[in-house]
């Protein structure tokens, strides 16, 4: 599993799954299906942390 952007033809990947759009219109691909996110904190956290102002707001102790 992996963040960066792999080429799987020039790495001789032959299975895959992928989230999110095609990159490589030479790739063979079937959808799967789809998804939402959904964010979600407990209250205990939230006592913690305070809800974000926006949700862009990131807590760096959580990194």
């Amino acid at each position: 599993m992996t963040e960066r952007r792999v080429d799987l033809i020039e790495d001789g990947i032959d299975v895959a799954l992928r989230v999110g759009d095609r990159k490589n219109d030479r790739a063979i691909v079937k959808k799967l299906g789809e998804y939402r996110h959904l964010l979600v904190a407990s209250p205990i956290f939230l006592e913690r942390y305070s809800e974000p102002a926006t949700r862009t707001t990131s807590h760096n102790a959580l990194c």
